[in-house]
């Protein structure tokens, strides 16, 4: 019995990061410009946001938009360590209650290897609305759809 004792911290600690990611409908993103045709709620404009609401489906209750990714719940943390293998740790925001405040957000990539394991996380192509520039970001790879 003392062993489950010791064990259960240890369980807790574990799961903490096992929604980061996941999409956050709950957050209303600020957008800059007119709304495309295509529908990819991916896409935002401006500033990167954070924000904490308790009715976030997110175990920390907090979620963040950032450039390239629509809303996802997120966690804070301390280094790349602390995050899931295709997110990398940074600062958000540089201005407000969030300023200088690190979290983990979708890792910039070159290639499918930049996001770890490259079965699970593939390296892609994000329309940005109003950058000139091809922005490239880790997601986690459609489970449902089996590659050549």
């Amino acid at each position: 019995m003392r062993h489950l004792v010791l064990l259960l911290p240890l369980l807790a600690c574990a799961g903490q990061s096992e929604d980061i990611g996941s999409a956050c409908p709950n957050m209303v993103v600020p957008f800059q410009g007119e709304a495309t045709t295509e529908g990819d709620l991916r896409r935002t404009e401006g500033s990167e946001v954070v924000e904490y609401n308790t009715e976030f489906p997110c175990q920390d209750i907090v979620c963040v938009a950032s450039l390239g990714r629509g809303a996802y719940c997120t966690s804070e943390c301390r280094s790349d360590a602390s995050c899931p293998e295709a997110f990398e740790c940074r600062v958000v925001m540089t201005y407000g209650p969030f300023k200088d405040r690190k979290f983990c957000t979708w890792k910039q990539c070159q290639q499918d290897t930049d996001c770890g394991n490259a079965w699970i996380n593939a390296c892609t192509v994000v329309p940005e609305l109003g950058l000139t520039e091809t922005v490239r970001l880790c997601e986690a790879r459609d489970p449902n759809v089996v590659s050549e």
